[in-house]
């Protein structure tokens, strides 16, 4: 049986955190997978689509299912625990990955972190993946984190209504997976990011 919950990070990131999220969901009688795993070592891809270096990933039963059958107080609970996990791995002194590339293969000024993610599993098998920027002392990622699990439950309960309010039109979804977004500090919503290098994005 595949999980409800999973987390993966890299040997080398501190795991109290993580074993702390794992046994607050564990304690609620759900399923979850933890996992250490090696240093990937040198990947190629499209970099907003590539593994982080740690993850956290909900299956499509827990919105499909699960959340019905406990209610809101638990759902209040996995925003509360994700949000001090996020906020507490994006803390820790140079978690960010040293990217290596040939030119215009690596972007520089790129603004989203290459170190944790936010995976969630949707009813048709296809992944949605929270793309978080990079800790500048200034970034508040329990809101992030809060509005991007309301976003996901809004598309369990509205359907493509709400991913087209965030700008993933169905033409935009065959062959991307997982569907890139983040979150709009300006207009406070979730919001579609393309994927493609930033020469290829700003035609």
């Amino acid at each position: 049986m595949r999980p409800i919950f999973a987390i993966v990070y890299q040997s080398g990131y501190p795991t109290e955190a993580f074993r702390e999220f794992s046994d607050a969901l564990r304690r609620e009688n759900l399923t979850i997978h933890l996992e250490e795993r090696q240093p990937l070592g040198p990947m190629a891809g499209v970099m907003w689509m590539m593994i982080t270096g740690a993850f956290v990933y909900i299956g499509k039963s827990y919105f499909d299912g699960f959340l019905k059958e406990i209610g809101k107080e638990h759902y209040q609970l996995l925003k509360a625990r994700l949000a001090e996990l996020t906020t507490k791995t994006m803390d820790i002194p140079r978690i960010e990955p040293v990217l290596v590339g040939t030119a215009g293969k690596v972007e520089e000024d790129d603004p989203y972190t290459m170190a944790f993610s936010i995976y969630v599993e949707m009813r048709d098998g296809s992944q949605i993946k929270l793309l978080l920027p990079k800790n500048d002392g200034s970034i508040d990622y329990s809101q992030r984190t809060g509005v991007f699990l309301d976003f996901v439950k809004r598309c369990y309960e509205d359907g493509d209504a709400v991913l087209n309010e965030a700008g993933i039109q169905p033409s935009k979804r065959p062959g991307i997976n997982p569907i890139t977004v983040a979150f709009n500090s300006k207009s406070g919503k979730i919001e579609f990011q393309d994927p493609r290098p930033k020469h290829l994005r700003d035609k």
